[in-house]
């Protein structure tokens, strides 16, 4: 390997002396140069190539996004759908909820007109049956002092 005495040095050369000595330097002569430092002219080339080859992953990226939003719109417009139906059911609810407290209130004040009814019914049967027995007692002490007196 043969030592120039400035390669040591070529590390912090730029890149257009660089090239400039790597054409006039030979092949041992540049294994302590800075290898991606210098690129040929083929290389710049590649290097483009791998800029441009950012375009299709952006686009992707853009029909991902497209994608994304038609996914999140189609989500939203099912969410509204259906909470919609919720809001219905829950106003169907609220107005049978509604009937069947209105229901239940009829069907108290029946039963306790049902009840004063059964009360009063009671009361006279009662007395029906007070007086049937005093009929019967009064019958019977008739037909007793009819009999004692003849």
């Amino acid at each position: 390997m043969e030592d120039t005495g400035s390669d040591s040095e070529s590390i912090y050369m730029n890149i257009e002396d660089i090239e400039k000595r790597a054409s006039q330097t030979t092949i041992s002569g540049s294994v302590y140069l800075n290898t991606s430092a210098q690129k040929p002219v083929s290389e710049a080339v590649s290097e483009g190539r791998q800029v441009r080859s950012g375009r299709p992953a952006a686009v992707c990226l853009g029909l991902l996004c497209v994608l994304l939003l038609a996914v999140i719109t189609g989500l939203s417009v099912t969410h509204n759908a259906e909470r919609e139906q919720l809001w219905n059911r829950y106003n169907n609810m609220t107005v049978e909820r509604d009937q069947l407290l209105d229901a239940n209130s009829n069907l108290t004040l029946e039963r306790k007109k049902l009840q004063s009814s059964y009360e009063v019914l009671t009361r006279e049967r009662d007395a029906l049956r007070r007086n049937l027995s005093d009929y019967g007692e009064n019958k019977q002490l008739q037909h007793l002092h009819h009999t004692l007196t003849e």
